[in-house]
């Protein structure tokens, strides 16, 4: 997407009628009207924004009510992911199909869930979409919502029956999902519903160890609470993997975990892990070979791009999870004694958690991208964390949560962020609304033109003006 001189790398303040304005509220001239927000030119924009005057001309014109773009997301996905659901009930009038998949095999449903836009959920529901529909990785739902920490969401599918225990590909629940995210909110909120607390995924791994493993404390403190265990071959390395023509790659040595302290790099192939070699192993398989007790050494034998010899690290396991201050026991101490000073406890910056709470204004509107797993770019870290950050502050700031739309890795496609920021802000956009832009995530510039880009999930470098 082409960067305009009025969109900022950051939280960028509109005010609603000029745009590139400063961020003072300018009035229009006596006896002027906004300008009108443009017609939509498809039956996916006319859904997008809701606009049901231009929905039904489309439709009348013979176009189909399923019809796709690239992505083969249909216009029901895009009414349900921006819960318009006065257009969803014309498609689906029109015979739209409920379990439409996209390129990735979400429905409707899942759209909606992401978004968490609770009342498109329950509409959809009441329409026949399937509660626990599985996308092309197996995910339900459920999941994409408590990765995203939807709770309304994920209350109004847990109120139509959608399956607590399900599981993905990689055997792991919602729960997961909703750990490996920092969702505090949904794990409390599922665990009430009865999910189990130390379920175990294909790589042996709990939601507490997903958790552990991102750094999540407030994850990690609502599932001690909620009684996970801390036994177990908890201990890690610290490498993000993936697996590759049979070859297993360092996708990412996690700052300050043993394998990027003792100078394992991304790129690295592993070769063998305590002399049992990774050649034809699956990720999973590779994954448990390096996990094991806290405290234990491993020795990871790597091949460096470059670097004739390989490379031996000794690396010594350590615990995923540290039970933050609040949830540990602490032993009485013996009599007469002075208890030791506690440890400080991490701060939370205000940053990351605003302290704060306006009041809300039904008109602001935001849009929060973050982008950090590309399909064809390398990852670019800590973006979707930051994202999240920029979520929790606009909603902090007054934005009500329907009007948030939040794009995070797969979801923020070429085709989803042009669609809300060229046809679903200005249809939405009122006389006194600020709106608030936020993208986190790679970069690009045209090396010929000069033009700066900014990149979605399915971005290819080498064709920017067509795919970024």
């Amino acid at each position: 997407m082409r960067l305009a001189a009025r969109v900022f790398l950051g939280l960028a303040v509109f005010m609603a009628g000029c745009a590139g304005a400063p961020a003072a509220r300018r009035r229009p001239a006596a006896g002027t009207r906004p300008a009108a927000a443009a017609k939509p030119k498809t039956l996916h924009e006319a859904a997008a924004v809701g606009d049901l005057s231009a929905l039904r001309s489309f439709l009348s014109r013979g176009t189909a009510a399923d019809a796709r773009d690239v992505a083969e997301v249909t216009a029901l996905h895009r009414a349900a992911g921006s819960g318009q659901t006065a257009a969803m009930d014309e498609l689906l009038s029109a015979g739209a199909d409920v379990e439409a998949k996209d390129a990735y095999g979400a429905t409707p449903l899942h759209h909606a869930a992401w978004a968490g836009q609770a009342e498109a959920v329950h509409r959809l529901l009441g329409r026949g979409a399937k509660a626990d529909a599985r996308n092309d990785k197996k995910a339900t739902p459920l999941m994409f919502a408590a990765a995203s920490g939807n709770t309304a969401a994920m209350e109004a599918l847990l109120a139509r029956g959608a399956d607590l225990a399900a599981r993905n590909e990689e055997s792991a629940t919602a729960l997961h999902a909703a750990a490996a995210k920092g969702r505090a909110d949904a794990i409390r909120l599922l665990v009430s519903k009865g999910a189990e607390v130390d379920a175990v995924d294909r790589s042996g791994g709990t939601p507490l160890f997903t958790a552990g493993i991102q750094n999540h404390s407030s994850a990690v403190e609502a599932l001690l609470k909620a009684g996970a265990k801390r036994t177990g071959n908890n201990g890690l390395v610290g490498l993000e993997l993936k697996e590759s023509s049979g070859t297993i790659v360092v996708v990412k040595a996690v700052p300050g975990r043993p394998a990027e302290k003792a100078g394992v790099k991304a790129g690295d192939l592993i070769v063998s892990v305590d002399g049992r070699s990774t050649s034809g192993l699956v990720l999973t398989d590779a994954v448990k070979l390096l996990r094991g007790p806290a405290g234990v050494k491993v020795d990871v034998a790597v091949r460096r791009p470059g670097v004739s010899r390989e490379q031996v690290f000794t690396l010594v396991r350590e615990a995923a999870v540290t039970a933050p201050e609040s949830s540990r026991v602490r032993a009485e101490p013996p009599a007469g004694e002075a208890p030791p000073p506690a440890a400080p406890r991490p701060a939370v910056s205000d940053a990351d958690a605003p302290k704060y709470r306006l009041a809300e204004r039904p008109d602001d509107i935001a849009v929060v991208i973050g982008v950090e797993r590309y399909a064809k770019l390398v990852p670019a870290e800590f973006a979707e964390r930051d994202a999240e950050a920029v979520r929790r502050h606009v909603l902090a700031l007054g934005v009500p949560q329907r009007n948030v739309i939040f794009l995070a890795g797969q979801a923020a496609t070429r085709a989803s962020i042009q669609g809300y920021v060229e046809e679903w802000l200005p249809k939405n956009v009122k006389p006194g609304s600020r709106v608030f832009f936020y993208y986190s995530g790679h970069g690009a510039p045209d090396p010929r033109s000069g033009d700066a880009f900014l990149v979605p999930w399915d971005g290819d470098p080498m064709f920017l003006k067509s795919s970024a």
